[in-house]
């Protein structure tokens, strides 16, 4: 089955749905995840096993970088007979927009590349949404817990429009749709009805580190099942059965568009006779935040860094880049007078924020 709809004369218009499943092998916390295995087969196999499993979808491609660590990517791809696209690293956005370019996509399906246990009927749902109510983004009604909120779908017209009018945005081109959030009236938003198999359900069924890689590993072996034989729901079942498995990977605290987010400024004082030992240990602080803590730094000058003097906090990490994006346009000037008004004495809160 595939996507169609009924235009204004009344006559049924085909609609053609594409998956894009976004990956590299830069990851921060667990370089060269995608291809690590589980139940003996790479992660990006379990979830293309998976989006073919999907009514709705017509073609699945892999949107990779050009970067040369990237090669491995390609190389499995293609020994699998996968589409792959690769544009630049630092700009998902313009992958996306190959790839939609590529299969001639009318809706696009954003699949990261950390769900093995990835339900294709929940990716079906949401796209039923988008086609029926003749949206452009699709987000779950409001109050909707489940355990897929890193999946969503699009229209083509909603990515053209961001290459036109957001490809400027960093939110736009590291996250996507992570921009129609931020904007809700950038395009037509419409809201899809819980699905029934997730409703309510949640847990960290991501891969992330080591210790989401045991996870995915023990359940498979609890269900004494083969690669891409476990469905989420048979997961989900197991777990509120045996719910002790879920501390193999539960001190792990996701990253990116998971979690909530924050935005630091770090003081950076000049002059020649200072070392650069402490500019690695505020750069060291810089990454922790971000990698641990989901906060991103902000150095107003590039000298001596010595304390972290300022912060803010926020739910989600879109929000926290916006917010980012917009400080670093600021004068130093009025960076300074907005840390004198919160922290006048230019204290050092970096234990207060890590500890938090």
């Amino acid at each position: 089955m595939t996507g169609d709809s009924f235009n204004n004369n009344g006559t049924r218009e085909h609609i053609r749905v594409v998956a894009v499943l976004q990956a590299r092998m830069n990851s921060v916390r667990l370089p060269g995840k995608v291809l690590k295995p589980i139940a003996g087969e790479p992660l990006l196999w379990h979830i293309l096993h998976r989006l073919k499993g999907c009514r709705l979808l017509e073609d699945i491609v892999v949107a990779t970088s050009t970067n040369p660590a990237d090669d491995a990517i390609m190389d499995w791809c293609n020994s699998q007979s996968v589409t792959v696209v690769r544009g630049p690293e630092d700009d998902v956005l313009a992958r996306y927009a190959l790839a939609a370019e590529k299969l001639d996509a009318d809706i696009i399906v954003r699949v990261p590349s950390d769900i093995p246990f990835l339900d294709a009927g929940y990716v079906d749902h949401l796209v039923a949404t988008l086609i029926e109510q003749q949206g452009d983004y699709v987000l779950p009604e409001e109050g909707t817990d489940d355990a897929l909120e890193s999946v969503d779908a699009f229209s083509r017209r909603a990515l053209d429009r961001l290459m036109m009018d957001a490809a400027h945005d960093r939110c736009a081109r590291e996250h996507v749709t992570g921009y129609f959030k931020l904007h809700p009236d950038f395009v037509k938003v419409v809201r899809a009805k819980p699905y029934a198999p997730l409703d309510g359900k949640r847990g960290r069924f991501t891969i992330d580190t080591l210790g989401d890689l045991a996870f995915a590993e023990a359940v498979h072996a609890r269900l004494e099942a083969k690669a891409g034989t476990a469905s989420l729901a048979d997961l989900l079942l197991l777990l509120e059965r045996e719910p002790e498995l879920n501390a193999i990977n539960a001190p792990v605290r996701q990253t990116q568009s998971r979690v909530s987010g924050g935005l630091a400024l770090v003081r950076c004082d000049g002059g020649g006779k200072f070392g650069y030992g402490h500019v690695k240990r505020m750069v060291a602080l810089a990454r922790s935040l971000r990698d641990h803590e989901g906060i991103g730094a902000i150095f107003p000058c590039a000298y001596r860094c010595t304390k972290l003097i300022y912060y803010e906090h926020y739910r989600d990490i879109r929000a926290a880049i916006a917010r980012e994006t917009q400080l670093k346009k600021w004068s130093r000037a009025k960076k300074v007078e907005l840390i004198n008004r919160l922290n006048p004495g230019w204290m050092d809160i970096g234990d207060q924020v890590l500890g938090e």
